[in-house]
């Protein structure tokens, strides 16, 4: 659960600072784009690649949790099927059936005279 956390957290970091610096182009940057005609253009496409990095950030986010919940269902159908396979109990059980089983078959192919 670390490590999935550990992913979050950095995934998180990366984007956000990038998030951030492109959002100050935007508000501090008027200094930059003084000299352009076309002040607004660079100001939507700035805009356009923040709503972009958004995107991938909870995309990537969105690939672990994926990753993660496979991992865990994995972990789940594995002992689904070995878990209760290696119970004493469980083998026991299937023993008794089996006997239970071969018993009945006995009988219907051999009756008692």
């Amino acid at each position: 659960m670390d490590e999935k956390y550990n992913k979050y957290t950095e995934i998180s970091n990366n984007y956000h600072s990038q998030i951030k610096e492109m959002e100050f182009l935007i508000t501090s940057g008027n200094f930059y784009f003084n000299f352009l005609d076309s002040d607004d253009t660079h100001k939507e496409g700035i805009k356009n690649i923040v709503d972009s990095l958004k995107e991938e950030q909870d995309h990537e986010l969105d690939r672990i949790e994926d990753h993660y919940n496979k991992l865990i269902s994995d972990a789940q159908a594995s002992f689904k099927n070995f878990g209760f396979k290696n119970h004493p109990g469980i083998q026991l059980i299937e023993e008794k059936f089996k006997l239970d089983m071969y018993n009945l078959i006995n009988m219907i192919l051999a009756p008692k005279k």
